[in-house]
């Protein structure tokens, strides 16, 4: 489950400020505990754990008599949807991580019990090694494909980067066949050779076995079956508590260290807050000296104004607001502001329309941006940021596009210089 926090001013009185605290604090996060709570207690908890999922319903309707209550009554209609909303999206995130456990760990005690050495299995089939190899053999001929050339891409064609192939897909329908094979089979020779075929790759292994890599192969699924069980048994969710009792209760039995750690990491957002003052610091003191550094010897320079919002016709998903939010383009202009003004140098701020996908050398669209990576079409490879440098510093004396010119005016002057350039090649030389 992934949350993106975000921290906003709340510009109003003392008292509204008091007030939504009261709301906020008092009433709706003791609700959201209470309804995490009551979720936990249900009769039919187990069997939501068991299918990973619960009926969304359910939170409504134990919200509604504690709508009654004297602790969560007199609450805004949108504040019992909003603590209806975050105990459902709790318990959907923490149900389907607990079916995922749950089915990890009944793969891996299936795969122990398969998981045996060469001996054990001689011993538990009561053959030899010579006949279980020739039984498992048998086996693998059995779901072997029957056209090997079904299994192998065709000469001359390439697979996408990040598909898996066909002979990885083949490998894994044979293990799924020898895995179920085993459980619907009694025949114990057949087990056993089903084993030590899963137990080698799917293969026959000519090799006598190493018993320490064995035993070490078999201590990490043990260790893995330990780990899964211990989430599996973790708590149930719980709220938050922003009264402190918690902390009170534990420093009253004694244990002071346990209620230092509560109000250190628990309460508020202070080790939060302290990350971010870090990293704005470091992000700072980079910048500022990067336009120190700039502007020490300049006369003027030009910038592309990146403060205001991106908009897009689709909104942005999650991981691209992040990446969005830390380019720390507020801290960028406050250095040009501030150094510029220091140091005596001007500022232009131009149009940055295009400027990444222009080829700096003709002002024309006629290149490729890959990455780090700028190609002009007569193959020259350049550093991209060099190449939009440039294409910014021409901007700041173009006449033709303005400040706050469209992009999509930007392009149409653009193309028209382009198609120009195609007519008569030599005149941007």
């Amino acid at each position: 489950m992934s949350q993106i926090t975000i921290q906003c001013r709340l510009v109003a009185s003392e008292t509204t400020r008091q007030q939504l605290w009261q709301l906020m604090a008092e009433k709706n996060t003791p609700l959201i505990n209470e309804l995490l709570s009551q979720i936990g207690k249900h009769p039919e908890f187990e069997t939501w754990r068991q299918k990973g999922k619960h009926p969304t319903g359910i939170v409504k309707e134990l919200c509604e008599p504690l709508k009654t209550d004297p602790r969560f009554m007199g609450q805004p209609a949108r504040f019992y949807t909003s603590a209806t909303a975050s105990v459902n999206y709790i318990y959907k995130s923490w149900f389907a991580l607990m079916k995922r456990f749950q089915s990890q760990l009944d793969g891996k005690l299936r795969w122990l019990e398969m998981l045996n050495s060469d001996t054990e299995l001689v011993e538990a089939s009561g053959v030899s090694l010579d006949i279980l190899q020739t039984k498992s053999a048998e086996i693998l001929a059995q779901f072997a494909p029957q056209n090997p050339a079904e299994t192998q891409p065709a000469k001359g064609k390439k697979t996408k980067k990040g598909k898996k192939s066909p002979t990885s897909d083949s490998e894994r329908n044979l293990s799924k066949n020898l895995f179920d094979t085993y459980s619907n089979t009694e025949d114990n020779l057949t087990r056993c050779a089903i084993s030590y075929l899963l137990k080698n790759g799917c293969k026959i292994n000519n090799k006598a076995e190493n018993t320490d890599k064995f035993a070490q192969r078999r201590r990490k699924v043990e260790i893995q079956i330990q780990r899964l069980t211990e989430k599996l048994a973790a708590r149930i969710p719980k709220g938050r508590d922003l009264t402190d009792t918690i902390r009170l209760e534990t420093t009253k039995k004694g244990n002071s260290a346990k209620a230092d750690r509560i109000k250190r990491n628990n309460l508020g957002k202070i080790k939060w807050n302290n990350r971010e003052t870090s990293f704005k610091g470091r992000i700072q003191t980079i910048v500022f000296t990067a336009t120190h550094d700039l502007m020490t010897d300049a006369i003027k320079v030009a910038f592309e104004d990146l403060t205001e919002q991106i908009k897009g016709k689709k909104p942005m998903k999650k991981r691209m607001k992040r990446n969005v939010s830390s380019w720390c383009k507020g801290i960028v202009a406050d250095a040009l502001k501030q150094v510029s003004t220091r140091v005596g140098c001007t500022v232009v701020s131009v149009n940055g329309a295009y400027t990444s996908q222009l080829d700096s050398r003709f002002a024309t669209l006629t290149g490729s941006r890959n990455g780090d990576k700028f190609t002009g079409h007569d193959g020259v490879v350049m550093h991209s940021d060099t190449n939009a440098a440039d294409n910014v510093l021409t901007r700041m004396s173009d006449v033709e596009i303005t400040r706050y010119m469209k992009h999509s005016d930007v392009k149409v002057i653009l193309l028209e210089r382009t198609q120009k350039f195609h007519r008569f090649p030599n005149s941007g030389n």
